[in-house]
């Protein structure tokens, strides 16, 4: 098998595609957040984009005496949350999609 069939075949599995919309979803949201001017939406919708990843690692280190200083890469936990929570989010959507599709295709014929 060569290198472009490896490829192509990369670029059709569902779950190349929903790892890549995951990185593109955090990378907009934080371009959006550190390029646009700062608003009460903006800030909301960037808290948003935010959140599933927190309560994630919220659950794994919860707040409290025991966690002294704080955890020190919860920034980085919560980031990786994020991109597998999204992951998720954008698998499901995109085979459901293609579940769609596929049926479409099928009454078709």
């Amino acid at each position: 098998m060569s290198i472009a069939q490896l490829l192509t075949r990369l670029i059709k599995s569902t779950l190349a595609q929903a790892l890549a919309l995951s990185y593109f979803t955090l990378c907009t949201a934080g371009l959006a957040k550190e390029h646009l001017t700062y608003s009460e939406l903006s800030g909301r919708i960037g808290d948003a984009v935010g959140l599933p990843g927190a309560f994630i690692i919220g659950t794994l280190y919860p707040q409290g005496p025991h966690t002294g200083d704080g955890v020190i890469y919860w920034g980085y936990y919560v980031l990786v949350a994020n991109l597998f929570f999204y992951l998720i989010v954008w698998y499901v959507l995109l085979s459901l999609i293609k579940i769609f599709f596929r049926k479409r295709v099928n009454h078709r014929s």
